[in-house]
């Protein structure tokens, strides 16, 4: 598993102090990437003092990390994807415990100006390069998944 930093291993330590997250779970991840390739990257109310792209755990009743974005997609950012629009890119180790994070990428061009983000979970976003996104806090799996995505964009 990615050792935490010192900083995101105590916010981890909090966190599940308080149950905020499950030690035990798969988490599907996606960056939503608009007509510039930009990325959005989201701060929560759970998870405040780090950066993320749209993504949470994945339900009993999901059968695949496809059915856990679509429905995180649509309650967080208040789109529709469709199982092509989702690319996979990288897998990593949970930062808070046992279980996979599945990280995709989706292009969703002029769909961003339906986007309406649910107020009661994030508390800011941005819209960032994949190089700004990785000058921002980010948990190790995140960082493993920018660096990526950086990767494929040279090519």
């Amino acid at each position: 598993m990615a050792r935490l930093d010192n900083g995101a291993q105590s916010e981890a330590a909090d966190v599940m102090r308080e149950r905020k997250i499950n030690a035990n779970r798969n988490v599907a991840v996606v960056a939503l990437r608009d007509e510039d390739g930009r990325v959005l990257m989201i701060r929560t109310s759970r998870l405040p003092s780090r950066w993320q792209p749209i993504g949470g755990g994945m339900n009993p009743d999901e059968s695949s990390p496809v059915d856990t974005l679509r429905r995180e997609v649509r309650e967080e950012a208040g789109i529709d994807l469709l199982p092509q629009d989702l690319r996979p890119i990288v897998e990593a180790p949970y930062d808070f415990g046992e279980g996979t994070v599945y990280f995709f990428e989706a292009e969703i061009g002029d769909r961003k100006s339906k986007i309406r983000l649910a107020e009661n979970e994030i508390t800011e976003h941005r819209w960032v390069t994949v190089d700004e996104a990785r000058r921002l806090p980010v948990f190790p799996a995140t960082e493993k998944f920018l660096i990526v995505l950086q990767q494929v964009d040279e090519r």
